[in-house]
C-alpha cells in the first residue's frame, strides 16, 4: 500500500517498469543472467534506485529449488530459458527505508 505518499507510489511503479524493461530486453536480446543484472542495476539506479543484488532470481522447479539449480539467475553465464527463470527486482530508495520488490517468470 502507498496511500497518498508520492515517492512510495513511484517506487511501487518503478519495481514494476524496471522488471518490464529487464524482461524486454531479455526476450529481444541473447544476454546471460550476468549481463540481465547488470541492465536491471543500471536501469534502477538511472531511476533513482538502488537494486538489491541478494535477491537475484531463482531458477522455477520443485521446492527446494536447488535441487534443479543451486545458483542465481545474475550469476549464469547463459541465456536464460522461457517459463524456466524467475526475475526478482527488489529496489530501494539511496536515503530513505522503504524499497519494492516484484517478481514473474521470464515470458
Amino acid at each position: 500500500m502507498t496511500g497518498s505518499n508520492p515517492e512510495l507510489e513511484r517506487c511501487a511503479l518503478d519495481t514494476r517498469r524496471i522488471f518490464d524493461l529487464v524482461s524486454e530486453k531479455w526476450r529481444t536480446e541473447s544476454i546471460n543472467g550476468q549481463e540481465l543484472y547488470e541492465f536491471a542495476a543500471q536501469t534502477a539506479q538511472e531511476l533513482g534506485w538502488m537494486l538489491n543484488l541478494k535477491m537475484d532470481g531463482h531458477r522455477l522447479a520443485d521446492f527446494p529449488h536447488t535441487a534443479y539449480h543451486s545458483g542465481k539467475l545474475a550469476a549464469v553465464p547463459f541465456h536464460p530459458s522461457p517459463k524456466v527463470w524467475v526475475l526478482e527486482i527488489q529496489i530501494r530508495h539511496p536515503d530513505k527505508p522503504f524499497g519494492g520488490f516484484y517478481e514473474d517468470i521470464l515470458m
